[in-house]
């Protein structure tokens, strides 16, 4: 799988999570906290993508 590809899935998981964000507007070189994540919406961001992607 492709760093491009992880992105995707991490930032669908951003976007399902967070009310206020759109794909376009999430920078990768930016922290979850930085798009106004709080620790429990980064566990979950995490944990989904992880389930997703089988880590």
């Amino acid at each position: 799988m492709e760093k491009a590809e992880i992105l995707e899935v991490v930032k669908n998981h951003i976007v399902d999570t967070l009310d206020d964000i759109d794909e376009d507007s999430i920078d990768p070189d930016k922290s979850m906290k930085d798009l106004g994540a709080n620790s429990l919406d980064i566990v979950e961001i995490v944990s989904c993508s992880m389930r997703e992607l089988k880590v």
